[in-house]
This record gives structure tokens, C-alpha cells and sequence, in this order.
């Protein structure tokens, strides 16, 4: 029943906007189910996400004696992977995709939630064709570069760089 009910509610959970930008849909729906009333274990989770999981692993942040909160890793059978962090202390929620390149996957998107589940950070690194970092693209709350900025840094090329 739980299971149904987030199948359906997670792709409710984000804006309309986000429904044909796939760069947004894997973190917010990860945040979607961190934040659910109850409880989402980690096997549910697997299952209502986005994609088809191959491998899941579950970790807590324990430091002493106290647990400060978990991280949990979604590996895809496209090779991407989901970093999941929730810090309990600390009330935050952070998303981290890596999307397939070849035989590794290579930093893509990163959201952090807040304690009320907003968004309050998303960065994608972009590449060039020949596979470099190209930039990293710095979104609102709908995945978008802000409307008042490039919404971007760009590295300076290294022939603009002059040696010593």
C-alpha cells in the first residue's frame, strides 16, 4: 500500500516544470521520498525511484555514540549512481547524481533540501565533447539558470592562462 501510494505521489511531489527535464526528476523525487510522512525504508525507496536499480547500500553517520543520520547509494544498470545523504543534526538533505561515462559515472547534479523539504541548492557540471568539466551551471528552484544571471562559471580556457 505505502509502496503504491509513493509511486504515485513522488512524481506529484515536483513542479510541473520538472516533468520533461530528466537532469531534476532523480534528485527531486530522491528528496520526495526522504521527506514522505512516514518513513520510506530503503528497499521502498529503491523501488520508487526513477530508473531500474541494480544495487542499493545503506550507511549511517554515526559519530561516538550518537547517529547523526545515514547515507544511502542507488547504483543503476545504465551505470549511473545516487548519493543520498540525510542529516538528522543538522536538518539538510543532499542529492548527488553521477551519470554513466564509459565505464565510470562522473559528477552531473547535486540538490540540497532544508529542513521544510525546499530546495535551497542545485548544481550541474556540464562537459565538452572531449569530456573535460566545462562549467558548472548554478539552478533555482525550478532546475533553470536564474533569470537575472549567465547562471553559470566557466573555467578560463588554459591558453589564457600565462605561465609564471
Amino acid at each position: 500500500m505505502v509502496r503504491r501510494l509513493l509511486l504515485i505521489l513522488v512524481p506529484l511531489a515536483a513542479p510541473p516544470a520538472l516533468a520533461a527535464n530528466s537532469v531534476a526528476t532523480l534528485p527531486t523525487a530522491a528528496i520526495a521520498l526522504v521527506c514522505a510522512e512516514n518513513p520510506v525504508g530503503l528497499d521502498a525507496m529503491a523501488e520508487a525511484l526513477p530508473g531500474n536499480i541494480k544495487l542499493i547500500a545503506e550507511d549511517p553517520i554515526v559519530l561516538g555514540e550518537e547517529t547523526f543520520g545515514w547515507r544511502r547509494q542507488f547504483t543503476f544498470v545504465d551505470g549511473g549512481v545516487l548519493h543520498l545523504t540525510r542529516l538528522t543534526t543538522w536538518r539538510r538533505i543532499e542529492a548527488e547524481y553521477s551519470a554513466p561515462h564509459g565505464d565510470v559515472a562522473r559528477p552531473h547534479t547535486v540538490a540540497v533540501a532544508d529542513a521544510d523539504c525546499r530546495i535551497t541548492m542545485a548544481r550541474r557540471l556540464t562537459y565538452d565533447l572531449m569530456g573535460n568539466a566545462e562549467a558548472i551551471e548554478f539552478l533555482g528552484p525550478i532546475w533553470r539558470p536564474p533569470a537575472n544571471a549567465n547562471g553559470s562559471i566557466r573555467p578560463r580556457p588554459r591558453a589564457w592562462i600565462r605561465a609564471g
